[in-house]
């Protein structure tokens, strides 16, 4: 019994074992084959255990046990492969869809990169547009401007005036004012009344506008009533104002309160163009292109409206009456910082407030011809000073054509009146017959023949007239321009002030024909350091942007031509720049490689001659355009400085023309200088010949001394296709 008792004992204690694996298996699910190994060499040990004892029932329990755990570790090896496989498939499908959303979000990111790039040159494009419309506005406020230059409002005329008396009593009134004024300088143009506002009450009457012919007689009126702070009785209720466009007007009431403490303070100030004051103190002149810059000009002199302790020095920051423009509103996503340095400093060049490059200007006259004047050009506490008087607000890219100086016209009187001898001769036969045959001759398809067997009819004269006008005129032009220096005299502002551009004498070499003279205008001259090169006189190559290789133009960079190397590049795919010669600079263009510029007033003085010609009806078919190369016999000749109306010629038409045509001259050319006039009066023979050829009837007509023949219908104008 020793035996099988030692038995019984030693068999629980692998079970136990057993049933501790199998918990540990329960608990971690999956067991490794090193794992396994230990529970297989325990399941050999049962095995033999149980061989030993001799006990059946013993023996097929643990039999059965043994099997059970066998059949369990299986289970759990088949479920970890299970496992192993889904989470393996399950990894594939995540990293999968994670490359899909990486790729997804680049694409996004590409695409938000490309559209900040054209939202900001939209941005960039609506600032751009916004500066061109500003000058195009003031380009317009300008030609406005230029055309009301002899207008006039007048405030205060009563009602009682009709409109048809204005033009008389506006001329008692200059009369009035400027006694010493000729009959021929008081005349206006034109007068009328301006509607009347709704804020205006009924019982005050409407303002008037009138066009003075002459300039300086408005700007003699308006002296007089600035001088003055009535106008002498009777005219003391009348007010003078200068007539303006609405732009001007609402530009200039932002000066309002600079202006107000420059009248309190008796300072000297005029107007230019674009909308800007150009105020002179103590022999300086200073030009103020935005309110803010005159508010810290006048905190400069202690004149600051409510600034009664102003600064010492003026203060970069300025206070803006009016809130400026932001800069430019840009996305914040992924910025280029060079791009956007780039085109802060192109907003930089291309901005109104910078002073190197400004629009076209009025020109300004010296107030004080005799006294050098300094403009100062303010930005920030930053002054730019042009030594040039009479001429500190034409800037470098601008030009203006001044007004010559007055002359008192000259009013010649009325060609003498005479008798015109019409001439009413008609043309021969043999005349007629011979022009028509040139005629045919001058057309290579035109036969002969009809104009050598007409058989002529009848003559009927159609004789016209024809008035010619000749105003020949003279132009200056002045503009600032840069040359390459190479050396030599200067003529600077040390040599004295600059002429009147009037002043300069100069004769064209021949009357009625069109010339053009340039010269420096004398005392403009200035040598700077060439600001497209910096003084270096070269530039970057901008083909190969200084590098002095470019793409090879036979193998286009590849380097291979077919199945070969290039034999231009070698084969590196470059070659030497043809621009630049491979040394990746070019000679400056502005300086020609001397580094310094010569900078002067262009004085370009033109000679026009402006023609009109009227032809008066001659009630006929025949087509005027074919006088122009006809002469006839002159009737009236007449040069001068400045020719009267025809008055008695017997074609009323002739008259009217003349008198129309040189009022109009007359008015037009305010900016230029007429030199002379002159004026004929031609006759032009026309005869229509009536002739029957071949049983038909046809006509041509004859024109001018020279016989011409002109045949609308002529009978055979194909002889080429007659067999």
């Amino acid at each position: 019994m020793a035996p099988e008792t030692t038995a019984r004992k030693k068999i629980p204690e692998p079970q136990k074992q057993t049933q501790q694996g199998l918990a540990a298996a329960n608990a971690h699910n999956i067991m490794s084959p090193t794992e396994l190994e230990p529970q297989n060499t325990h399941n050999a040990e049962i095995t033999s255990a149980v061989e030993e004892t001799d006990d059946p029932i013993l023996s097929m329990s643990c039999t059965e046990q043994a099997a059970s755990e066998i059949f369990i570790q299986q289970m759990i090896v088949a479920l970890r492969g299970s496992l192993q496989k889904d989470l393996v498939s399950a990894t594939a499908a995540l990293n999968s869809s994670i490359t899909d959303l990486g790729t997804r979000v680049d694409h996004m990111e590409n695409k938000f990169d490309e559209f900040t790039s054209s939202h900001n040159d939209l941005i960039d494009a609506h600032y751009g547009l916004e500066e061109e419309l500003e000058a195009l506005k003031s380009k317009v406020a300008d030609i406005e401007d230029r055309n009301r230059r002899n207008n006039l409002k007048i405030r205060g005329i009563a009602e009682t005036v009709p409109q048809s008396e204005l033009k008389g009593y506006i001329q008692k009134l200059i009369k009035h004012i400027l006694p010493n004024t000729s009959e021929e300088e008081r005349i206006i143009d034109r007068a009328h009344r301006l509607p009347r506002p709704k804020t205006i009450p009924e019982h005050l009457p409407r303002d008037a506008i009138i066009r003075v012919h002459f300039f300086h007689v408005k700007e003699a009126l308006l002296y007089e009533a600035r001088k003055n702070a009535t106008l002498p009785a009777p005219y003391e209720h009348i007010k003078l104002f200068i007539d303006l466009s609405q732009a001007t007007l609402q530009n200039r009431r932002k000066y309002r309160n600079i202006t107000q403490i420059l009248r309190d303070n008796k300072i000297l100030y005029k107007w230019g163009f674009p909308t800007k004051l150009i105020i002179t103190k103590n022999g300086k002149t200073y030009v103020v292109q935005k309110p803010e810059e005159g508010l810290q000009l006048l905190s400069r002199w202690d004149l600051a409206p409510g600034n009664p302790n102003p600064p010492a020095r003026l203060s970069t920051e300025l206070t803006f009456l009016f809130p400026p423009r932001p800069t430019t509103w840009r996305c914040a996503a992924k910025r280029n910082w060079t791009h956007f340095r780039r085109l802060q400093s192109e907003k930089e060049k291309k901005s109104p407030t910078r002073r190197k490059q400004g629009s076209e200007l009025r020109p300004v006259g010296s107030l004080n011809p005799d006294a050098p004047i300094s403009v100062i050009m303010l930005k920030d506490d930053e002054c730019q000073m042009y030594d040039c008087p009479r001429y500190e607000d034409l800037t470098l890219d601008g030009k203006f054509d001044p007004p010559p100086p007055y002359v008192p016209p000259y009013y010649p009187s009325a060609p003498v009146e005479k008798s015109f001898t019409i001439p009413t001769s008609l043309v021969s036969e043999d005349a007629a017959r011979q022009a028509l045959l040139e005629y045919a001759e001058k057309k290579c398809c035109y036969s002969s023949g009809p104009a050598q067997e007409m058989l002529l009819q009848d003559f009927h004269p159609f004789n016209t007239f024809r008035y010619r006008l000749d105003t020949f005129t003279e132009t200056r032009i002045c503009k600032w321009v840069t040359d390459p220096y190479y050396g030599g005299e200067v003529d600077g502002a040390d040599n004295g002030p600059p002429p009147d551009p009037w002043d300069i004498q100069k004769e064209p070499q021949h009357l009625f024909q069109k010339s053009k003279h340039r010269m420096p205008l004398p005392h403009t001259s200035s040598v700077e350091t060439c600001s497209h090169c910096c003084g270096s006189g070269s530039n970057t190559c901008g083909s190969c942007g200084g590098s002095g290789r470019s793409t090879c133009m036979s193998c286009g960079g590849s380097g291979w031509n077919t199945d070969q190397s290039c034999s231009s590049c070698g084969g590196s795919g470059c070659d030497r720049c043809s621009w630049c010669s491979g040394s990746g600079s070019q000679c400056c263009t502005t300086c020609w490689g001397q580094g310094r510029v010569i900078k002067y007033i262009r004085l370009t003085i033109k000679w026009e001659n402006h023609n009109f010609e009227f032809l008066a009806d001659h009630q006929s078919d025949f087509t005027t355009k074919r006088f122009k190369k006809a002469t006839g016999e002159i009737l009236l000749s007449d040069e001068q400085q400045t020719v009267s109306p025809v008055t008695n010629f017997p074609e009323p038409s002739i008259n009217e023309a003349s008198e129309k045509v040189i009022s109009q001259h007359r008015t037009t050319f305010t900016y230029c200088r007429i030199l002379r006039q002159r004026h004929t009066i031609e006759w032009l023979p026309l005869t229509k010949v009536d002739y029957i050829w071949k049983g038909a009837e046809y006509h041509y007509y004859v024109y001018g001394k020279e016989n011409r023949a002109y045949a609308k219908d002529y009978p055979r104008k194909c002889c080429c296709a007659i067999m």
